[in-house]
């Protein structure tokens, strides 16, 4: 084998290493997360406090979005590997502090060194995924890493709901701690760079006010915002519950088995998604499932199908949603050149975040007052207000649709820094 083979052959075996670990590893973090995390809320109210100061801590973690800028300058300085590994040990001693909270407010300083942490990690993460992918594969290997995530969150709470009386909360944030220290080490010892490693120190050394200078990297802010927008409507939302139980009479165990339904068909579509983004094209594919899953959830939640239907429709947005973020995924995480792409993925993601919590605040008011507005009106039929309670989804569409035609627009990635920063690119951009 000549030395060019060797070197494929080398950066081959890395990238399959590096999936492997980042795969694992975020299987037992996030699947030992969930253990605990969905009753949370019930843990809090346990330690004292008031249904309003369950909202601020959750709202904090929410604000913490911003913290994705220095997780990316750390990556761009540091590397993925660390940018990555140290956190994820750093989230033991953050834990160990929600096993030891006894008051409310101890216990809210656990959970927002957790927000800080997974903000800071976030961007090497995505970096790193992309980086351990070619252009022929990424839909594929994001596809894996969404089916990871989706099984995490569907075995983690089955687990956590057999686990818990037995060893309780604390208990099952422990285990949690101890797979974050596991997970950790394996990401300190296991990982390797990317084509980050061959980067240059001068090029490392960009500043951030030239990225922002560059027209494109302002539009993939927009863009970036309105997707997260689009998410906070829906499926990361409250309005599909509130509207379900409002609106569909639905009671709370149909509401869970709803969800898991969703949770089902968007583990099985994210493989299909990613080989789906890799004929089509991130950008194109994500554009067109962003869009179906808004329709379809507008569509749900205007007509009250009989049960099986309107689980088939719902599954289906779902199936749409996950396919639509897996596309959306392999481009964006990609799109800045590897110098300075744990930057710009830490500043779009920071402002994305911070614009996206305005969807639920918005979503909220204009949902009231539609359906404020029809219970004034005389002889209101009761469609009416399933309409009207569904205003947020409408909301989602307009979005979703204002979101594709940009992303469509969006040039194909750009390899060379100079391209990304206003210079005239070396050659044609990829199709991604």
């Amino acid at each position: 084998m000549d030395a060019e083979g060797m070197l494929n052959d080398g950066l081959w075996q890395a990238r399959r290493r590096n999936m492997f670990v980042l795969l694992s590893t975020t299987l037992a973090i996030v699947g030992t997360r969930f253990l605990w995390w969905q009753v949370l809320p019930l843990h809090l109210r346990s330690l004292g406090a008031t249904d309003a100061q369950v909202g601020t801590v959750f709202t904090v973690m929410l604000l913490l979005g911003p913290m994705q800028l220095v997780g990316g300058l750390v990556s761009d300085r540091m590397g993925r590997r660390y940018a990555i590994a140290i956190p994820s040990l750093v989230l033991v001693p953050a834990l160990m502090g929600g096993v030891l909270a006894r008051h409310w407010l101890w216990m809210g300083l656990s959970i927002w060194s957790i927000g800080v942490i997974a903000a800071i990690q976030q961007p090497g993460f995505q970096a790193l995924l992309a980086e351990s992918a070619t252009d022929s594969d990424r839909g594929r290997v994001f596809g894996a890493f969404y089916t990871t995530t989706a099984m995490a969150s569907l075995l983690g709470p089955a687990v956590g709901a057999a686990l818990l009386p037995v060893i309780g909360i604390r208990g099952l944030i422990g285990i949690n701690a101890s797979s974050a220290l596991a997970a950790g080490l394996a990401r300190l010892l296991l990982l390797r760079e990317g084509p980050f490693a061959a980067v240059t120190g001068r090029s490392r050394a960009i500043p951030a006010r030239l990225i922002l200078r560059n027209r494109m990297m302002r539009r993939l802010i927009i863009v970036n915002s309105l997707y997260l927008l689009l998410l906070s409507l829906t499926t990361q939302g409250p309005f599909v519950a509130l509207h379900a139980a409002d609106s569909l009479a639905m009671q709370a165990q149909a509401i869970l088995v709803l969800f898991t339904a969703g949770g089902v068909g968007a583990m099985l579509a994210a493989l299909a998604g990613g080989g789906l983004a890799d004929r089509l094209g991130g950008r194109r594919s994500s554009a067109v499932f962003l869009l179906l899953h808004a329709l379809l959830l507008t569509i749900w939640a205007a007509l009250r199908l009989p049960g099986p239907l309107s689980y088939a429709l719902f599954v289906t947005s779902w199936v749409a949603a996950q396919a639509g973020m897996v596309g959306y995924a392999s481009w964006y995480s990609a799109f800045a050149p590897t110098a300075i792409r744990g930057r710009v993925l830490g500043l779009v993601g920071a402002v994305a975040t911070a614009f996206s919590a305005l969807g639920p605040q918005v979503g909220a008011w204009l949902r009231e007052s539609s359906r404020t507005l029809v219970a004034g009106m005389p002889g209101s039929p009761a469609w009416a207000d399933r309409v009207a309670s569904g205003t947020p989804f409408v909301m989602a569409l307009v979005v979703a649709i204002v979101l594709g035609v940009l992303i469509v627009r969006m040039p194909g990635r750009q390899d060379q820094t100079g391209a990304a920063l206003g210079q005239p690119p070396a050659g044609p951009p990829s199709a991604r």
